[in-house]
């Protein structure tokens, strides 16, 4: 006699199957971003917030775009800031428009477009930054 299954006619168990429809439907939940692309980071959400930014937030010599610039000015007010470029790239004049917000800690880039000294310029007016290409 065969060992009875919990398979549906489809080929996948049921409970697997409704948590699929669940992650669909719902999403994955890897960080509690808004509509802004800023996120505040667990276990510390008064302190930290992250913004990422993506080609739509920037111009076309790498420059951060007016939307760009917005995002980060509704995040500015928290008591630390990070910048992520995702899958963008991010010119030392796109650097330089950071440097007017002196929360900031962190600028992450894996697309690149900087250079060295533009990175000693935003150091210059943010000793406390890190940039970061991975």
């Amino acid at each position: 006699m065969p060992t009875p299954t919990h398979r549906s006619r489809f080929g996948f168990s049921f409970v697997p199957g409704l948590l699929l429809c669940a992650v669909a439907i719902g999403g994955c939940k890897k960080s509690s971003s808004d509509t802004t692309g800023s996120s505040a980071s667990e276990g510390s959400s008064d302190s930290l917030v992250v913004v990422t930014l993506n080609s739509a937030d920037m111009t076309n010599d790498a420059a951060i775009a007016p939307a760009g610039l917005k995002k980060i000015d509704a995040a500015a007010s928290a008591p630390t800031l990070h910048v992520v470029f995702s899958r963008t790239r991010v010119s030392d004049a796109g650097l330089l428009q950071l440097a007017k917000y002196r929360n900031l800690r962190r600028v992450k880039s894996a697309g690149g477009g900087f250079t060295d000294a533009g990175v000693e310029k935003l150091k210059a007016k943010i000793p406390e930054v890190e940039v970061t290409t991975k």
